[in-house]
């Protein structure tokens, strides 16, 4: 009995194994198909996070790479965009290469490219209005593209591209001295030595400021800056030591083109470096400013190739340390101040200080080898200094005082480099992404 009574037992269990095994099978393979796909779909996932990471690095070096040798005069990218060139440029990022390198071994064979376009380019305002009569002066759009390919070993291939758009803008920081001039040229106020707009009565004697000490005004064996007092075509011996011939030229322009005085404010006025509006950089204190890429601390030098704006008052200089500064540079700030020796560190280097709602207040008697600009409209734009001082440049103001003639003989000496024999622009890439456009794409 016991016999007979197991047979049904495990014929029961056999069937049901027959009827689990089949759904044992299934399952498993469901789980390997599953596991397969969701390793393909992570490495999918690694593999898009690669192209995204490789791009983005690939398109900010690029960036970077062209910013940089732009700003080097006479570079092919500095040529490139001077010549307002219809044909593309290709931008080398090694950083980039040397990273696909490292890691196409695992994945597959890379490729990149980074061309660049100029896309539009104007010389003159909204109105129409040239900037200056310099053709090569003004604001562009420069597009360049990235475009990173992975080619897989099963013959697969993956594409990422990113364009991107960054303003730029050329502008002069000198330019040569024409007799003949019909236009507005924005670094004309260079071409003198020393400019004052207020003419000698209506010179203010009551600040608390010593003033100026008596000026000589030395002769360059190169070339001679132009000599203006408010308009006066003689200068007062008791205040001037002249070593240099004046020129009577005496020729203002207005952004527009028009013959002004050089007393003129509002749109149509004495509007030096006026005309193309985009600053490189901006920093909203002089604390930003010692803190970024142009400045090194190391050795207390600037490294500027471009115009730039700093906020507030501008401090430049310790007491007896030297400053020193290198490219061809314009600051714009609402007040400077210089309490320390400025030389530049080439012949040819050119730094332009330009206080433009204040002064410029000259705090020490070492040298300062730089150009010193104060006007605005209100006419309140002045140069001063509490003792006798020495600069290597101009001296260009609403109002310079001289009034103080017991403490010593302040010297100026006119830099050749302010009047060149031709204009020496710079060419500044704006690194604010104004559009950008990313695409995925598959081959096959």
């Amino acid at each position: 009995m016991l016999g007979n009574s197991s047979k049904p037992a495990s014929g029961f269990v056999l069937g049901f194994l027959v009827i689990l095994f089949p759904i044992i099978l299934f399952l498993a393979a469901f789980i390997h198909s599953s596991i397969v796909k969701t390793r393909y779909l992570f490495r999918r996932i690694d593999q898009n996070d690669l192209l995204e990471r490789l791009s983005e690095s690939c398109s900010n070096e690029a960036f970077a790479q062209f910013s940089k040798n732009v700003s080097i005069k006479d570079s092919p990218e500095f040529m490139w965009i001077l010549d307002q060139a219809s044909s593309s440029f290709e931008v080398e990022t090694p950083f980039a290469q040397t990273l696909i390198q490292n890691t196409e071994k695992k994945l597959g064979k890379f490729s990149i490219r980074n061309i660049a376009q100029i896309k539009s380019f104007r010389n003159c305002d909204w109105d129409k209005t040239p900037y200056s009569i310099e053709k090569r002066e003004g604001e562009g759009v420069l597009e360049i593209l990235t475009h990173v390919e992975l080619r897989k070993p099963d013959g697969q291939t993956f594409q990422r591209k990113i364009l991107r758009n960054h303003d730029y803008k050329v502008c002069a920081f000198a330019s040569p001295e024409k007799e003949d001039s019909i236009g507005y040229n924005r670094p004309f106020v260079l071409h003198y030595a020393f400019l004052s707009r207020i003419p000698t009565e209506k010179i203010d004697n009551t600040q608390d400021y010593a003033g100026f000490s008596k000026l000589k005004i030395v002769k360059n064996i190169d070339v001679n800056g132009k000599l203006f007092f408010g308009g006066n075509t003689s200068f007062d011996e008791e205040l001037f030591d002249i070593d240099s011939e004046t020129i009577s030229l005496n020729l203002f322009f207005s952004p527009s083109g028009k013959k002004i005085s050089s007393t003129a404010f509002g749109k149509n006025g004495f509007k030096p470096f006026s005309g193309v509006s985009l600053f490189s950089r901006r920093f909203p204190s002089q604390e930003e400013f010692y803190k970024s890429d142009l400045f090194d601390a190391a050795s207390n030098k600037f490294v500027i190739n471009c115009m730039i704006q700093i906020g507030g008052n501008f401090v430049i200089g310790k007491s007896a340390i030297e400053t020193s500064h290198e490219g061809v540079g314009l600051i714009v700030a609402d007040s400077i101040t210089i309490e320390g020796s400025v030389r530049k560190n080439n012949p040819s280097d050119i730094l332009i200080l330009f206080a433009k709602n204040g002064a410029i207040k000259i705090e020490t008697e070492s040298m300062i080898e730089a150009a010193l600009i104060a006007v605005n409209d209100n006419l309140s734009g002045e140069i001063t200094a509490r003792g006798t001082f020495s600069v290597f440049g101009c001296l260009v103001a609403d109002k310079i005082n001289i009034k103080n003639r017991s403490i010593g003989t302040s010297q100026l000496i006119y830099d050749p480099v302010f009047s060149p024999k031709k204009t020496r622009l710079c060419v500044s890439l704006i690194p604010w992404v104004t559009f950008q456009l990313v695409q995925d794409s598959q081959i096959k």
